[in-house]
C-alpha cells in the first residue's frame, strides 16, 4: 500500500519520498517544524509512529518458508506480525561518522538526512542499490567536514564542484571506507520470530528499513 498510487500503479522513488514528506510535515504541527532537517532514520521512524496511531499499530508482511523438506524447499505462506509502535531505531555502539583515510587525514560524515532523499529518492526505498548505483551523489551530500590534522574545512563553504573533485580521487580503499559507514547508519528494524505451520522450521526475519514494513 505505501508503495502504491490511488490507481494501483507502483510509485517511483520519488513520488514514495514526495508522499511521505507531506504526510509527515502535515502532521507535525510545531512551529518551525521542517521535516527536511530529519535524519532518515528519525523520518522512517517517525512516519512509523504516525501510521500506527492513525492506521493501525499491527503490519502483516508475507513471506515464503524455505525450509528445505526431503530435498525441496517447504513454499509454506507465513505471515508475520508486527507492532510498529513498539520499534525503535537500531543505533551502532558507538558514533563512527569520522572516516580516517591515514592518522591525521579524513573526514567527518552527515547522517543522510530527508534532504539528501528529496535528491537521491532511492535511498529511502533500496539503500543496496543506492550504495551500488548512486554511491558517488550519496558520499558527496554527506561529507560535513574534511580534516587534515589541525586544519578543519567545512564541506559547506566548498564549491560542488571541488567536492565532487574530492570524492572522484579517493583511492578505492578510502573510497570502500565511506561505504563502510552507511552500512552501519542507524535504521529502523524488527526481529521477528515465526515458525512455519506446515514443516515446524523457526525463522528468525529481520526486516529493516521504512519500506520493508509494507508489501
Amino acid at each position: 500500500m505505501l508503495m502504491a498510487n490511488v490507481d494501483g500503479t507502483k510509485m517511483d522513488d520519488s513520488e514514495v519520498y514526495e508522499t511521505l514528506r507531506q504526510v509527515i510535515q502535515n502532521c507535525i504541527l510545531t512551529e518551525g517544524f521542517n521535516v527536511e532537517d530529519l535524519a532518515s532514520f528519525d523520518f522512517e521512524l517517525l512516519f512509523l509512529h504516525l501510521r500506527a496511531k492513525s492506521i493501525s499499530e499491527t503490519v502483516a508482511l508475507n513471506y515464503v518458508c524455505t525450509n528445505e523438506v526431503d530435498g525441496a524447499p517447504c513454499n509454506q505462506p507465513l505471515e508475520l506480525n508486527i507492532d510498529i509502535s513498539k520499534i525503535t531505531v537500531q543505533r551502532p555502539d558507538k558514533d563512527d561518522r569520522k572516516v580516517f583515510f591515514t592518522d591525521t587525514l579524513g573526514v567527518i560524515m552527515n547522517y543522510p538526512n530527508v534532504t539528501t532523499i528529496k535528491k537521491i529518492p532511492q535511498f529511502l526505498t533500496s539503500r543496496s542499490d543506492t550504495l551500488n548505483e548512486g554511491a558517488f551523489a550519496l558520499i558527496t551530500e554527506c561529507i560535513g567536514f574534511v580534516f587534515d590534522g589541525e586544519k578543519i574545512h567545512d564541506a559547506r563553504e566548498v564549491p560542488k564542484e571541488e567536492m565532487e573533485d574530492f570524492v572522484e580521487h579517493l583511492s578505492t580503499q578510502d573510497y570502500e571506507k565511506i561505504l563502510t559507514f552507511f552500512t552501519k547508519i542507524p535504521s529502523v528494524r524488527a526481529r521477528v520470530e515465526k515458525a512455519c505451520s506446515k514443516c515446524g522450521f523457526s525463522h528468525v526475519v529481520e526486516v529493516e528499513g521504512l519500506t520493508s514494513f509494507f508489501d
